[in-house]
């Protein structure tokens, strides 16, 4: 990912105004400023200019060395040999002399030329530069940082696959909006991929180019203000690595929620001085929140017998008992066990379970006795608490209540807390009808611990949407778990992957399947799948509002009743379930047709087509019939599997049917949806995925 193509990505306003700048009646031009690496030069080149100079500090020793040493006759005659709309970019213009700035204020002051100046957003400049907005003879443009979400499209689409969520968060606060720094981060391999997502592996080593960024950016402090600085980057480390504390399974550098105490600004005086302590206040490079920009670059660029230096020291300054602890560990130091029991219980505080109990059998082996027991105890019991989670979600859930959200989890550096609730949230997201947005959340769940329930609903999302091949994967992977109900995802996935895959009997089997409180939802996918008599007894005998709606739709199925299934669907939407909302609607307009209503029919298609077009690209057989009304059952069955890229043969071996029955009813399909091929009969059902 370089500066050149890198994606442009939330620029979209900043590019508008530029175009209006560039060719108003009454604009000249106007004035790029942001902090180092926000994207300045990307955006200038943008304009694709006559003519493009780039000011450096070596140029700024000799006059009009920016220019070539061309005179501003020279300048403005090649300007306007070049394409409209003949426009002059200087980048990084407070780095020009005084001669050559002097040249650059004349033509915006004579309104000569087009320009496009950009500078950095505080950086001492020439006073012929700064005039250029103060006295409003060009516009002025300010560019912020990109956001988290600009940030993971941008990653996505140079690194050709998705970022996982904690990483994007952990790159912003690290390089602070330096997209050239980003750019270096990525090139030096501190991301890897694992499960098709792209994650934290950690900056093993600092490389010339990132020296250099940093050094541009700091090289003008004294030694008393860089020692500051490092300090401040090692106060901010989010959980310094302790001698023999578990690795999460990976070898990649911890990201944890334990929250970073701000040093203060009084203890970094005590260890480099006030006046270098002032200086990087004034400059705001220590900011007020405690953040420090490249604070894991600039550790990672320390060496380890410093590290361990500064990390005593810090050990030395802080009232955190974990923290203390911790530096002291990583630099092999021996640590007494009450300071140990206290930095595990203030570990569990935290939600770092693993390390609390890795703190508390540390603490043991040193003679902590009953405290030390009583730690470890407590840890055992946070787990415990995943149970209960789980439970008062499938309680709402019983009760057809998606307002529910998760708790326990939401920011914790304890892995399988962390995962469970990505998993919760994929599964809420799902039953929601968006399956996109809960393959993203089963995604970031598993790389974080490999949970049932995430990988379930990792497997479930991905049939979803028509991923067959990595559902199977991942079902592959599903070996169980320690969360019995959890284990239940799986038989759901199974279900949806077998129906999509051509195989009812063994989708109906796989639902019927699944038990404790996930059961409901395997009766209700038995009627998504066209067969309610197999499990209207049991929907009518199960409490909470979720098997009533269901055991209704059954029972509307098995009347052949259009109306009560609309019905059914309204109750679907106002409760939140999209998908299954639509897919009521196609049931209720099958049985309209049935009734030679078709009028009725159509308005239910109409319905269930605009609730169909929300869920995300999910692809269920009922969705299919909304694509499809006119097509019988095994013709929906074939169009599916032939969608999928399946050829004659391979549908034929699926549905246990001959090539040629195959080839009939395909060309039935074609002929009643009005296409000619599988490409046609694809992009007739991508219509329930498009706005």
């Amino acid at each position: 990912m370089t500066t050149t193509n890198r994606p442009l990505v939330g620029r979209g306003p900043h590019l508008d105004r530029i175009t209006r700048a560039l060719h108003g009646r009454n604009s000249r031009g106007l004035v790029i400023a942001g902090p180092p690496g926000a994207g300045r030069t990307r955006l200038a080149a943008e304009v694709r200019p006559a003519w493009r100079i780039v000011a450096t500090r070596c140029a700024a020793a000799r006059p009009l060395a920016a220019f070539g040493g061309r005179s501003a006759d020279e300048i403005r005659a090649a300007v306007r040999r070049g394409p409209e709309p003949r426009v002059l970019v200087i980048d990084d213009a407070h780095l020009l002399d005084a001669a050559s700035a002097s040249t650059l204020h004349h033509f915006a002051l004579h309104r000569e030329i087009r320009l496009v100046v950009t500078v950095v957003d505080g950086a001492p400049a020439p006073d012929a530069v700064t005039a250029l907005w103060k006295d409003d003879l060009l516009g002025y443009l300010p560019l912020s940082p990109l956001n988290e979400n600009e940030l993971a499209e941008v990653l996505t689409a140079a690194l050709g696959g998705p970022v996982e969520r904690r990483t994007v968060r952990h790159l912003a606060a690290m390089v602070r909006g330096d997209l050239r720094m980003l750019a270096e981060i990525v090139r030096a391999g501190a991301l890897t991929r694992r499960r098709g997502v792209w994650t934290w592996h950690g900056l093993a080593a600092v490389d010339g180019r990132i020296r250099e960024l940093i050094a541009a950016r700091f090289g003008d402090l004294d030694e008393a203000a860089w020692n500051a600085l490092t300090y401040a980057a090692f106060a901010v480390e989010p959980l310094p690595p302790a001698a023999g504390a578990p690795t999460r399974g990976r070898d990649e550098a911890p990201l944890t929620s334990l929250d970073v105490v701000p040093p203060p600004l009084e203890m970094l005086a005590s260890v480099a001085g006030e006046a270098a302590v002032e200086l990087l206040e004034t400059r705001g490079i220590v900011a007020l929140d405690g953040s420090v920009p490249y604070a894991e670059v600039i550790r990672a660029m320390t060496g380890r017998i410093r590290a361990c230096r500064i990390r005593r020291h810090l050990a030395s300054l802080t009232d955190d008992p974990l923290r203390s602890a911790l530096w002291r560990l990583g630099c092999g130091d021996p640590v007494n066990a009450g300071r140990l029991v206290a930095a595990a219980h203030r570990a569990l505080d935290a939600d770092e379970v693993p390390l609390a109990l890795h703190l508390g059998r540390t603490a043991q082996s040193a003679g902590g006795g009953a405290a030390a027991l009583e730690v470890i105890a407590a840890a055992d019991r946070h787990t415990v608490r995943l149970d209960v989670e789980a439970a008062r979600l499938d309680a709402a859930l019983a009760a057809g209540d998606l307002s529910v959200a998760p708790m326990l989890g939401a920011d914790t550096g304890w892995d399988e807390a962390a995962a469970t609730y990505c998993g919760h949230q994929a599964r809420l997201a799902r039953l929601r009808g968006r399956p996109q947005t809960a393959l993203a959340w089963a995604r970031d769940g598993a790389l974080r611990h490999p949970t049932p329930l995430c990988l379930g609903e990792l497997a479930h999302a991905g049939a979803l949407l028509g991923d067959l091949s990595s559902a199977r994967t991942t079902l592959a992977d599903l070996d169980g778990g320690p969360h019995r109900e959890q284990c239940q995802a799986a038989g759901l996935a199974l279900a949806q992957l077998l129906a999509a895959d051509g195989d009812r009997d063994g989708a109906l089997a796989a639902a019927l399947s699944v038990r404790g409180a996930w059961r409901v939802f395997g009766l209700h996918d038995v009627v998504r799948l066209g067969r309610p008599e197999l499990v209207a007894g049991d929907l009518e005998r199960m409490p909470g509002a979720f098997a009533e709606l269901a055991g209704r739709q059954a029972a509307a199925l098995l009347a052949r009743d259009g109306a009560v299934l609309e019905i059914v669907a309204k109750a679907f939407e106002r409760l939140g379930y999209l998908l299954y909302a639509a897919e009521s609607y196609a049931q209720a307009a099958a049985e309209h047709l049935r009734h030679g209503e078709q009028r009725r029919a159509r308005a239910a298609v109409n319905h269930g087509w605009r609730l169909g077009r929300e869920c995300e690209g999910a692809r269920t057989p009922a969705l299919i019939a909304l694509a499809a009304p006119d097509l019988t059952r095994r013709q929906r069955e074939i169009a599916q599997l032939a969608v999928t890229g399946l050829s004659n043969r391979e549908i034929a071996d699926r549905l246990t049917v001959s090539i040629r029955t195959v080839a009939n009813h395909l060309c039935g399909v074609y002929d009643r949806l009005g296409v000619h091929n599988r490409a046609g009969l694809a992009s007739l059902l991508a219509g329930l995925e498009t706005e």
